[in-house]
């Protein structure tokens, strides 16, 4: 990219000429609110487009990409690795506006939508017919479809039923300088030429920007049953996950939480956990028939009792079952409320290692005097620790570099990865040649040049590059 000054002013009337006097913000105030996701780093762009179809984001990407001006793809700004943070001179393209539901089709068992349509409205709306959309982020009630697949984005039910990647059938995007790819389609199988749509799926807008997808639905399980299990040892809660799997159990979802993560949430909502365990796990169990569950909750139930479990709430209705969940989902908004900064990460690894990556992100952060609370998907392997910490500590912020560091070479070293869901972003950008090697990155680096030779494209993610600014952690 070259290193210029851009005119805002003639830039706004250019956009304006490209869109329309309301789809292009330049007012400072307004920009204020694109300077973030939910992670610790900022930084602010010279303006912000609020395109509605992908005819206007053909136009708005050929007019940046001949402008030689960085853009910047964004969703709701839910993500916690700064995957949409603004760099320098750059132009935020805000995907809120193309929000509809294009298409439920019940004989091909999928959906058709753009890509700003809010994740939660997916869920409500194809199973007001009966099916079902499993992928469910924490942030489903905000997060919106294209930042999901961009990140790969995952969810509590993972462990039965995947995540984002796997009902990706057909995607429409547009690609630099204004190229629109069109991949896939309403069908089950694609046996024909390299799978270029798939590229875009993880790439954090770093290739081009998504517009439209086709996902894959299934039919509505019938019956389900949730309970909330306690221990008076975590590491005996995370053994359970791997003792469950091992005997063939395979529950719909299966979350840890630890001791400062049920403080954290029962200070926050107060929805009836048990502040006194040292670790919990919400389990629950869907299918079409209502005995198939009912056997499957008594196997959970008889690993569990046998694993040291001290306590076993079933949920006795619907209600009940919304608080176990508003609690967990609560999870990030209890740790700001307990904190200036939340720094939450993301590493997944083997089942079995699940106990030991616990230990580390607790015995790491303890050394390096940092509050922790550790939860996520334990049934997938994939766990969150959240740092506790003020970020206008400048000791604090490094010292979570530190604990960040050890715990991603701990992850790697049990045979896991570096992100399970939440992305790369700026947060896990230093880390990234640790897992793919310098020949990783040279194929990410040549796959890039091809498809984005200026690297306008949400420069300085995935992987670091020295030389690119304009993004800060303060």
């Amino acid at each position: 990219m070259e290193d210029k000054k851009i005119d805002v002013k003639g830039l706004r009337k250019d956009l304006v000429h490209v869109l329309s006097e309301a789809a292009v913000l330049t007012d400072p105030a307004d920009l204020m609110a694109y300077r973030n996701d939910a992670s610790w780093f900022s930084g602010t762009p010279l303006a912000v487009v609020l395109p509605t179809s992908t005819e206007e984001v053909k136009r708005v990407l050929t007019y940046g990409y001949r402008q030689g001006i960085p853009m910047i793809p964004r969703g709701s700004g839910t993500g916690l690795s700064g995957g949409i943070v603004p760099v320098e001179e750059s132009l935020v393209i805000d995907m809120g506006r193309m929000n509809k539901i294009l298409e439920i089709d019940r004989d091909n068992m999928t959906v058709k939508v753009q890509a700003g349509v809010i994740t939660a409205e997916i869920h409500r709306a194809v199973e007001r017919e009966g099916l079902f959309y499993p992928p469910d982020p924490a942030s489903q009630t905000v997060c919106t479809i294209g930042g999901n697949i961009a990140t790969r984005a995952g969810g509590p039910r993972g462990v039965k039923y995947g995540t984002t990647k796997d009902y990706i059938l057909g995607l429409e995007a547009v690609l630099p300088p204004g190229e629109v790819l069109v991949y896939g389609g309403k069908v089950m199988k694609l046996s024909v030429g390299y799978e270029f749509g798939r590229l875009l799926v993880g790439s954090e807008g770093t290739l081009g920007i998504i517009t439209e997808a086709i996902l894959k639905v299934i039919p509505k399980p019938k019956y389900k049953k949730t309970m909330l299990v306690s221990f008076n040892d975590l590491n005996a809660a995370a053994t359970t996950v791997s003792e469950l799997v091992a005997r063939g159990v395979i529950p719909t979802t299966l979350e840890l939480m630890d001791q400062e993560t049920v403080r954290a949430v029962e200070s926050f909502r107060n929805v009836g956990y048990p502040t006194s365990a040292e670790g919990v796990l919400l389990i629950e169990c869907d299918g079409a028939e209502e005995d198939n569950v009912t056997k499957q909750m008594q196997e959970v139930t008889d690993v569990c009792r046998m694993m040291g479990a001290q306590n076993i709430v079933v949920a006795a209705n619907e209600e009940q079952v919304a608080r176990l969940w508003l609690g967990r989902r609560s999870m990030f908004a209890a740790f700001a409320q307990a904190a200036p900064t939340v720094v939450t990460e993301d590493v997944t690894v083997p089942r079995r290692r699940v106990p030991d990556i616990v230990r580390v992100i607790k015995e790491t952060s303890a050394r390096y005097n940092i509050r922790v609370g550790v939860g996520g998907h334990a049934g997938d392997g994939n766990m969150h620790p959240n740092f506790m910490v003020d970020k206008r500590d400048s000791a604090q912020m490094e010292a979570v570099e530190h604990v960040m560091s050890e715990v991603a070479k701990a992850a790697l070293e049990m045979g896991g990865v570096l992100s399970g869901e939440h992305g790369v972003g700026l947060a896990k950008a230093p880390f990234v040649s640790w897992q793919l090697g310098p020949q990783g990155i040279r194929y990410m680096q040549a796959i890039k040049k091809v498809l984005d030779p200026a690297n306008l494209m949400n420069p300085g993610k995935l992987w670091t590059v020295k030389g690119e600014g304009g993004v800060s952690g303060g």
